[in-house]
């Protein structure tokens, strides 16, 4: 077992030849995002109207390929993220509803994941919109 200069104990030692450097990292350090937040709310507004927004953000996982200078980023974690999202929609009647998303409302694309396993590298999804329209039976 070894132990770094942080103090965490690493499972495993791993070496890059390419680079003639030695590389630890923890078996379960590969999702390591010291800070996340996820909110929202709801609003209620007059005429069976309602409005949502979602804020993510994130602080970056652990960068795999960090001082290796390979891939698109090279620091010890990856880039700061914020999304945002909203949706709206307003009730008809009873029986219907309409309603209406946008994820990732400005676009905002950053890398997730670059572990170095099959899995690759992972960006967040684009923005996309959907709409809906909903009849609701009695039976």
């Amino acid at each position: 077992m070894l132990v770094d200069q942080h103090g965490h104990r690493n499972r495993r030692l791993r070496h890059d030849d390419d680079h003639h450097h030695h590389r630890r990292q923890r078996d379960d350090d590969d999702h390591d995002q010291r800070n996340t937040l996820n909110t929202g709310f709801t609003a209620t507004l007059p005429h069976s109207t309602w409005l949502s927004t979602n804020v993510y953000y994130g602080s970056g996982f652990t960068n795999g390929l960090a001082g290796a200078n390979q891939g698109p980023w090279n620091g010890n974690y990856l880039p700061v993220h914020t999304t945002f999202d909203l949706s709206g929609g307003h009730s008809f009647g009873e029986n219907w509803r309409l309603s209406a998303s946008i994820l990732n409302v400005t676009n905002h694309r950053v890398l997730l994941d670059n572990s170095v396993t099959i899995g690759g590298f992972h960006y967040n999804d684009p923005r996309m919109l959907s709409a809906q329209l909903k009849y609701r039976f009695h039976f």
